[in-house]
């Protein structure tokens, strides 16, 4: 019986989600995944699984939320564009004490937009949070020196100014610079995603996963009412039903295995 077996628990986007182990064949870090020409798009393509080949689906596609590959490009994106401001920022800077006038960007290092964004965000990776700390010197010493090159300007110490700012560029600025890529890294490395590797009647796929959290026996109940968590995903099809732990109020969503290896879901490979 279906309930004999344990739930494999797993998260996507922060929604705990289940599948029988039952149909679960392994678990592995996302390999290298080979595209192929005119399949669907929420199909990744195909991996080799110990001279296997196994199609791989994005299961947040097929739910309609933002893919991991989509998330880490928003970030990597992000993360260029506030370097970029504050070479620019530098720049300005400079063309100000050229052109004798007045600085008009922000000077503090909360308001710009990457402070807008550093004061806010949160992560689980400690790895991501450490690199993220080290911004917090040399992003408040970038802008410490609008102050110091007005002081300057004001005094008509020109090279004095000009100094300050090769000095920043030489120093701060490469480190944040450095800091920039390396927070891309460990955002993508955070992002690893998992494949539960499910097989029905000799049938397999691969199912994207941010994380796995537990096996565990949990029962299974009818979906009854309209459950937030549930009608976030656009194709309800996938869904089997609910589940809850016990002295838990969290909603669990059970996948259904068998929508997820039928025709509509899976693309034809020879």
């Amino acid at each position: 019986m279906e309930n004999d077996f344990p739930m494999v628990l797993f998260s996507i986007n922060d929604s705990v989600f289940a599948v029988s182990s039952k149909h679960v064949q392994s678990i592995v870090k996302l390999p290298d995944v080979s595209s192929i020409p005119n399949y669907p798009d929420h199909i990744r393509g195909i991996i080799n699984l110990r001279g296997q080949i196994v199609q791989i689906a994005d299961l947040r596609m097929m739910m309609g939320i933002k893919s991991v590959r989509e998330d880490i490009k928003e970030f990597d994106d992000m993360m260029d564009k506030r370097e970029q401001e504050h070479k620019s920022w530098l720049m300005a800077l400079e063309e100000s004490v050229e052109q004798n006038t007045s600085f008009t960007l922000t000077t503090d290092p909360h308001k710009c937009a990457f402070g807008l964004w550093y004061d806010n965000f949160e992560t689980e990776s400690i790895v991501l949070r450490d690199i993220l700390e080290r911004f917090n010197s040399p992003h408040q010493a970038i802008h410490a020196i609008a102050a110091e090159i007005e002081k300057a300007k004001h005094e008509g110490d020109f090279d004095f100014a000009r100094e300050i700012i090769n000095n920043t560029r030489e120093k701060e600025l490469s480190e944040m610079i450095s800091l920039f890529a390396e927070c891309k890294k460990a955002y993508k490395k955070k992002s690893q995603e998992l494949a539960i590797i499910i097989e029905v009647n000799n049938s397999r796929i691969g199912i994207t996963v941010d994380k796995v959290i537990s096996v565990q026996n949990i029962e299974e109940k009818v979906i009854t009412g309209e459950s937030s968590e549930i009608m976030k995903i656009n194709d309800q099809r996938l869904i089997k039903g609910i589940a809850e732990i016990e002295n838990d109020e969290s909603i669990i969503i059970v996948i259904d295995e068998n929508y997820i290896l039928n025709g509509d879901t899976v693309a034809s490979y020879a």
